[in-house]
């Protein structure tokens, strides 16, 4: 008999709520949908040229014909609002970074302790600027 629940490992206590929400999502999803979801994404991402954001991915399942369920489409749609944010969230460190470390000649230390961002990360973004300098 297969058991009723499930247990998570630790998950970090900073982790972003939307992050929980799409674990969760995706664990209350039917083997079927988790499936059918993993097969989805790794067929987009094996085309060529074809990096659909999940605004594009929810429409494509809701368009396919086939019976999809109302949990795998809020995942969808809520991986791609995650995305986003991760992307933005991006952008603006390495533009922070650009303005202390390039413009400020701050140091990677200065940066790090002032942002509270782990010294590798800020090294690894300088490093990019340095390259794009020379």
């Amino acid at each position: 008999m297969k058991p009723n629940n499930i247990q998570l490992p630790s998950l970090p206590s900073d982790m972003p709520l939307e992050s929980l929400e799409l674990i969760w999502l995706y664990a209350q999803m039917s083997e079927k949908d988790q499936g059918m979801f993993r097969e989805f994404i790794q067929e987009s991402l094996k085309r060529d040229g074809l990096h659909p954001d999940e605004t594009e991915v929810s429409q494509v399942l809701r368009n396919s014909g086939t019976e999809v369920s109302t949990n795998l489409l809020e995942y969808t749609d809520l991986m791609g609002k995650l995305v986003g944010t991760l992307i933005a969230q991006a952008c603006e460190l390495a533009a922070i970074v650009y303005r202390y470390y390039c413009i400020d000649k701050k140091s990677v230390k200065e940066i790090s302790k002032a942002l509270h961002v782990p010294e590798d990360s800020v090294s690894l973004i300088a490093r990019y600027y340095e390259r794009k300098r020379k």
